[in-house]
């Protein structure tokens, strides 16, 4: 979790409240001040990375602070403003100003949390770039599939077609476009990520063309669209704006970058039911690749599971351990429906729990079982009131949602299909600490 430092600025306590437990539960250190001179202060004796500005306060207007901070060549930190009662105008003026985005009350938490990780990315120089986490999970594995894939993908790497990836949930379709974008002639251009998960139209508006946004920072790079089956019809229609040149940000780029999208959907089949513009579709899939369920390649489990060995002693610093080839072979034979996702957080399980240094299959075994059961559900005790039966299935589900999506609430809230701010309440009552998973 990053441990980035966030100040909130607005006037509403219960505002403040919300923002700043929904921040910490990300990891974040965060102050709160409830007014501009409250703010004032602080920054005499702090220095964030990120400041959360109301717009409207009783003692001065966040614009005219805005406008003051910017003009301190001493003061470093992004700004997000923030209001209920803004204008396309006002948003406008604070980008031009200096802020980095703009968001309206009520909230959206995955456009909020989206926005500030952006954000305190671009202060670092890296905006949208690739984590180092995924740099290091580039297609793994020796099988005739993995083989014939990359090599499709090098055939086409120097090409300036876009790029349509198809596959199930923990396929990890962004490894194969960061290995497209390495074996291009593009690779030391920026690689940018686009989540539309859960963005309005106008949000991804304002992600496409404000200053130093998508347009300006993918440049003539890569850029990879997560879940674009997620795009609603007026955020289809802005991509499809884009894709064609007609949409430019304030600082007049347009999109040059080469496209690569992701989706678990069927785009074709969206597509035929007029759920999916035609056009957006033959736009962003001149080229499509299906990325393999990790249960039709088995046989790459066990350097992939090497692999995610390397990954646990060397980024994570965990005392290594040896997977004998019993517990390896126990892995192999097992399904896999969150794929390499899954796989790789069992390895991670396996190492925080195994007490020993060589990790035998029984232990394998136990966990295999313990996600078999949680997905038939037959850990539940049917003999419990209804109150306490239906919590005991929620901290199960919501468990195995966190642990198939690598603790990603964005994706958790998607599929549970509520608003990420309840998800957090309901994993407080569970008592589910979603870091864990």
């Amino acid at each position: 979790m990053s441990a980035a430092h966030i100040i909130i600025v607005d006037d509403e306590p219960d505002i403040r409240s919300l923002l700043a437990d929904i921040l910490r539960d990300e990891g974040y250190h965060v102050d709160e001040a409830e007014n501009a001179e409250s703010a004032q202060r602080l920054l005499q004796v702090k220095n964030p990375n990120l400041v959360l500005l109301d717009i409207w306060m009783p003692d001065a207007d966040g614009i005219s602070l805005l406008k003051e901070w910017k003009s301190n060549p001493k003061f470093t930190a992004q700004v997000v403003m923030i209001s209920g009662h803004g204008s396309v105008e006002t948003a406008i003026e604070a980008t031009r100003l200096g802020a980095f985005g703009y968001l309206e009350k009520p909230l959206s938490t995955p456009k909020l949390l989206a926005t500030i990780q952006q954000a305190l990315e671009t202060g670092k120089s890296q905006a949208f770039k690739i984590s180092s986490n995924q740099l290091a999970n580039l297609p793994v594995g020796k099988s005739q599939l993995m083989t014939e894939l990359r090599d499709q993908l090098d055939q086409i790497a120097d090409h300036d077609n876009t790029l349509l990836l198809t596959g199930e949930q923990g396929t990890e379709k962004i490894s194969f476009a960061y290995y497209l974008h390495q074996k291009s002639a593009r690779r030391s251009l920026p690689f940018v990520e686009l989540d539309v998960t859960g963005l309005t139209a106008q949000e991804l508006h304002l992600q496409l063309v404000q200053p130093q946004g998508i347009l300006d920072q993918a440049d003539r790079g890569t850029l990879y669209i997560h879940d674009v089956s997620e795009l609603d019809n007026e955020g289809q229609a802005i991509l499809t704006r884009a894709m064609k040149g007609e949409l430019k940000s304030e600082l007049n780029s347009s999109l040059k970058a080469r496209v690569i999208s992701g989706s678990q959907q069927d785009l074709r089949k969206l597509a035929s039911e007029n759920r999916f513009r035609d056009d957006l579709y033959y736009l962003i899939a001149v080229v499509p690749i299906n990325i393999p369920p990790l249960r039709t390649h088995v046989e790459d489990i066990p350097e992939l599971v090497n692999h995610f060995v390397d990954q646990l002693t060397v980024e994570k610093q965990l005392p290594y351990k040896h997977i004998s080839i019993a517990a390896q072979n126990r892995l192999r034979n097992y399904s896999w429906p969150g794929n390499i996702s899954e796989l790789r957080n069992v390895i991670e399980q396996l190492f925080l729990l195994s007490s020993s240094e060589e990790i035998g299959a029984e232990e394998v075994s136990n966990i295999l079982l313990s996600l078999n059961q949680e997905q038939q559900g037959l850990e539940i005790d049917f003999n419990l009131p209804l109150r306490e039966a239906r919590e005991q299935f929620e901290k199960l589900y919501f468990e195995h949602l966190l642990r198939a999506h690598n603790g990603s609430i964005v994706k958790v809230a998607r599929q549970a299909g509520i608003e990420r701010t309840h998800l957090y309440r309901k994993l407080r009552s569970l008592g589910i600490d979603p870091k864990q998973h």
